[in-house]
Parts: C-alpha cells; sequence; structure tokens
C-alpha cells in the first residue's frame, strides 16, 4: 500500500528528474533558475515529508495512555477472573470436604445406634438425639436416607433384643424420630410381620418373669396403665415399651384386617390378658383400630 511519504517522495524524483533534464537541453542562464526552483520544491517537498511522519509520531504516541490503560484494564479483568475461578474452587473443596465429615458422622451415628445393645450407658435421650443428628445429615446428603433406613429396619428385624429394654428404646425411637421406617415397612409387609412376631415373643418372656402382675393390668383411656401392685420398673418399662412399638407396627397393618386381627390374637397369647388387649385394641372378631396411646 502507498503512504503519502511515498508519494511525496516519488514526486521529488520525478520534480529533480525534469529540471536536470530541462537545464541539460536549455544552455541558457536562465535555467538555471528553473533548476533552483526545482531543488527548492524537492525541499518543501522533503520538510512536508518529515512533517508526516512526525504527526503520525504524535498521533502514535497520543494512543499510549488509550493503550496502557486497556493494558490495565485487561490485567484487572483476569485477576478478577481467577480471584473468582480460585473462589468456586475453594468452595467446591469445603463443600467435599463437609460431605466426607457428613458421611463419616452418619456412620458413626448410625454404630452407636447398632451397638446400643451392647452399651448400658445409652439412654433413650441418646437414641432421640442420634436419630435426629441422622435426620439433619440426610437433609444435606439425601442420598443416604433409604441406606440408613435399610440398616435400621434390618438391624431391628433381625438383630435388635427385645427382652432387652435398650433394644426396645432403640425401635420405639426409630418408630417415633425416623419417618421413613415406617413407609419402608408399609411396603415391606412381610418385614413388619416379623417384627410383629418378634414382639409378642418378648411380651411372652417378660410375662413369664411376673404372670400375676401382666395378666391384671389394665388401660384406662386418658390415665394409662393401672395396676394392683408394682414390679421391677426395668420389667414394666420393657412392657410398656414393647405394647407401644407393637401399637405403632400394627397400626401399620390397618389395611389389612386379617393380619390386624391375627396379631392382636398373637398379643393376647403372649400376655394372657383378655381384657387389657381389649382396652387396647377393641374387639378381636371385628376390623380393629389402635387406642390413641
Amino acid at each position: 500500500m502507498t503512504t503519502s511519504n511515498d508519494r511525496i517522495a516519488y514526486r521529488v524524483i520525478i520534480l529533480t528528474g525534469e529540471a536536470t533534464a530541462m537545464a541539460e537541453s536549455n544552455p541558457n542562464p536562465n535555467s538555471t533558475t528553473s533548476l533552483e526552483v526545482a531543488q527548492l520544491t524537492k525541499l518543501e517537498l522533503e520538510i512536508e515529508a518529515l512533517r508526516s511522519k512526525n504527526r503520525f509520531a504524535a498521533s502514535a504516541v497520543s494512543f499510549v495512555p488509550i493503550i496502557t490503560t486497556l493494558i490495565t484494564l485487561g490485567g484487572l479483568v483476569f485477576t478478577i477472573h481467577q480471584f473468582f475461578v480460585q473462589q468456586d474452587k475453594d468452595r467446591i473443596a469445603r463443600g467435599q470436604e463437609q460431605v466426607i465429615r457428613d458421611l463419616n458422622q452418619i456412620r458413626s451415628d448410625i454404630d452407636q445406634l447398632l451397638n446400643m445393645t451392647s452399651d448400658k450407658g445409652q439412654s433413650a435421650a441418646r437414641v432421640s438425639f442420634l436419630i435426629q443428628d441422622l435426620s439433619n445429615l440426610v437433609e444435606r446428603i439425601p442420598s443416604e436416607r433409604e441406606k440408613i433406613t435399610v440398616v435400621l429396619s434390618e438391624f431391628i428385624e433381625q438383630d435388635a433384643d427385645f427382652d432387652d429394654l435398650r433394644g426396645v428404646r432403640l425401635a420405639l425411637g426409630v418408630i417415633i424420630h425416623w419417618a421413613d421406617y415406617q413407609e419402608y415397612l408399609k411396603k415391606n409387609p412381610e418385614r413388619n410381620e416379623f417384627i410383629i412376631y418378634k414382639y409378642c415373643q418378648a411380651l411372652r418372656h417378660v410375662h413369664a418373669e411376673d404372670p400375676r402382675y401382666f395378666e391384671s393390668i389394665r388401660f384406662e383411656k386418658g390415665y394409662g396403665y393401672r395396676v394392683p401392685y408394682f414390679t421391677e420398673n426395668s420389667r414394666y418399662l420393657r412392657f410398656s415399651g414393647l405394647v407401644g412399638a407393637f401399637s405403632a407396627h400394627l397400626e401399620m397393618f390397618k389395611e389389612s384386617p386379617e393380619i390386624t386381627i391375627k396379631a392382636i390374637r398373637r398379643f393376647q397369647e403372649s400376655t394372657n390378658n383378655p381384657t387389657l388387649t381389649s382396652q387396647l385394641f377393641g374387639s378381636t372378631s371385628t376390623t380393629l383400630t389402635v387406642n390413641p396411646r
């Protein structure tokens, strides 16, 4: 591409050549004047060329602050971008660390619950606390909820010892504080039926420890149990806990009258107390509902 300086230089060459040719072809002294004019014009054009260069240089210098500002802004934008990228990385890392901590806490809570019957220091309040902690943790990790439900259900069904008050407290705690447990058993009625059978077996055992007491115990709505005399406190607590857990599991079968009646009759056989059975669950020959606890 031809620039203004190139055009000026081209004109200088042409004018110089023309002037020289005229001087050589015309020996007249006045031709010297023509040569001087040409040389003067050449000088003016060279000056104009220098001026053009100076104007270009001045224009370039005027862009330096703008370019510097743009570079500075670019650096600032890059720095901000890097800051947010690092913030995202830190947030993701913190989130992953929190998930690991939560998973470890879930394992710890479940381990304590499953070892409840072997730890004499565990209490009903501790059971409630651990299950509530699990509920809070699965709010952050919902995918663990079903796994916990299955673990708790299988433990109560297969491993929990209902001849031990701590095993009964664990079952009650799960029933009361872990809503998914009941939903799971409603979908798996054969598991629920077996757990009810375990409760009845435990009721049979506690009855054998003080038959006269448990055959004479009565239930009055709005008051609770009435007894003719007192028995060992842990025995009574085991009995009342078993009845409460049995009632809650029975409620899951309210849409299955045949299974309900079968379970209630088994309860009556275990306690050998038809009066108490009728007070708690009504007649065993009709569709039954569980009285409020």
